[in-house]
């Protein structure tokens, strides 16, 4: 979960594009140290410097007015390859763009599928620069993001049902073995 290859990305955008800090920054809110380095040391270090901004940890209204404010949403990588973290679910509710850094093969990639989601290797910084490039160029150009969740597949009763349609569906193959 280290976030250095997203601030490196991060930085050579902000440098490509001459974006000001104020017209393109990243924003954390949570735990504002990473290994026990503060990720404002970490953001200066990558090249990120003025355009970063720690708020750590606050209250949950708080936090959801961050998200619903953001444009680009980031999900950092897990430990393990087959859970999801549960703010994916709530980052798909914000009209934001979704980059998620994940394996191509973990859940998080096979959840995000089929949707407008960017998902890139969590060390591949050219790809994390493209994607948010892209992501600002269209910013800048006047598109705006919509929820992934606009059509409900990420609410709670559309995943409850397609986890037990996938355990009836095993455990009709186990009868018939």
């Amino acid at each position: 979960r280290n976030p250095r290859p997203l601030f490196r990305a991060v930085a050579r955008v902000a440098r490509t594009t001459g974006a000001s800090p104020n017209e393109f920054a990243v924003e954390f809110m949570g735990g504002d140290a990473c290994e026990g380095v503060p990720l404002t040391t970490i953001a200066r270090e990558e090249g990120l410097g003025a355009h970063f901004r720690s708020h750590g940890f606050r209250p949950r209204r708080e936090a959801l007015e961050l998200l619903s404010n953001a444009t680009l949403l980031v999900s950092l990588p897990l430990r393990t390859e087959m859970t999801l973290p549960a703010k994916l679910f709530e980052y798909t509710r914000f009209d934001a763009w979704l980059l998620a850094l994940a394996d191509a093969d973990s859940a998080t990639a096979r959840l995000l599928a089929d949707t407008d989601a960017d998902v890139v290797q969590p060390d591949d910084v050219d790809s994390m620069e493209r994607a948010i490039a892209n992501r600002f160029a269209q910013f800048r150009a006047g598109v705006r993001p919509v929820a992934l969740n606009r059509d409900g597949r990420f609410d709670r009763a559309t995943q409850s049902a397609r986890l037990f349609d996938a355990l009836e569906d095993l455990s009709a193959t186990a009868r018939q073995r």
